[in-house]
């Protein structure tokens, strides 16, 4: 039988910390090489010292001090190392679908609460990335007063507008930050993950947009019309049995799409 050995003297633990601090460090100075990378590497030895680690650990031997708190938050961040990301657009390559349900969501409990935004979402969002797309805005300074440029404020009223300016102040401060807290420091990789992103809301206000127009072509209504007004009920009864198919077939799609949640 083996003898047991304090985590203080485990390798696996201390190389696995080390290699945490490592990426840490170089998500705010660069990658000397891809994280993917990293990560399988880090996985290949802690095979290799699993093969000549025999000693269980016994974690009796470590008493409950500032020394045992920080190892149980090492073994912890162990399992989300493969996590971490050195900047924004790998976090969405990394992480597209909920990432895109997450931004999808949002957008469309926005749109669903004033429909009236919907055509105006649309139209700026597509407005936005193709200007972004043609190099029109060199740097993400220049997106927020194009956007505002381009909303119609004369139809909202007072409490839209204001909640609306709001809005927007919040999200590209939360951007700038955001961006600058994953290291990322190129204006094109900046400039293409909000195209990503704007993508994804423009996406969710053309469906709504869609789903507005669309009107279901009328029932036999030279039928209904011939057998005169004792059919009328019946027909109102049809039109509503249509109208909640639609409505069904529609919740089946944002349940699909992660959308209107």
């Amino acid at each position: 039988m083996f003898s047991t050995k304090s985590p203080l003297w485990s390798k696996t633990l201390w190389t696995n910390l080390l290699a945490i601090i490592a990426m840490a460090v170089q998500s705010q100075t660069g990658y000397v090489i891809p994280l993917e990378a990293q990560t399988l590497l880090l996985a290949a030895g802690n095979l290799g010292l699993r093969t000549i680690t025999k000693q269980p650990l016994d974690w009796s031997k470590i008493k409950i001090t500032g020394v045992g708190c920080l190892l149980a938050l090492a073994v912890a961040s162990v399992t989300v190392a493969p996590l971490l990301g050195g900047c924004a657009f790998n976090a969405l390559k990394q992480k597209p679908v909920l990432t895109e349900l997450a931004i999808r969501t949002a957008a469309g409990r926005v749109l669903d609460q004033h429909p009236a935004w919907v055509e105006p979402a649309r139209r700026i969002s597509a407005e936005a990335i193709r200007a972004l797309q043609k190099g029109d805005l060199v740097t993400l300074g220049n997106l927020q007063p194009y956007i505002l440029e381009m909303i119609p404020w004369q139809a909202l009223t007072p409490e839209e507008e204001e909640l609306l300016r709001v809005l927007i102040t919040a999200i590209a401060a939360e951007t700038t930050d955001s961006l600058a807290r994953q290291g990322v420091k190129s204006p094109q990789e900046a400039v293409v993950q909000v195209a990503t992103v704007l993508g994804w809301i423009n996406q969710s206000a053309e469906i709504r947009a869609q789903r507005s127009t669309a009107v279901p072509p009328p029932i036999a209504p030279d039928i209904f019309a011939s057998f005169g007004s004792e059919l009328e009920s019946d027909r109102a009864k049809l039109d509503r049995i249509l109208d909640s198919m639609i409505e069904e077939a529609a919740a089946k799609a944002d349940s699909a799409t992660g959308l209107g949640r």
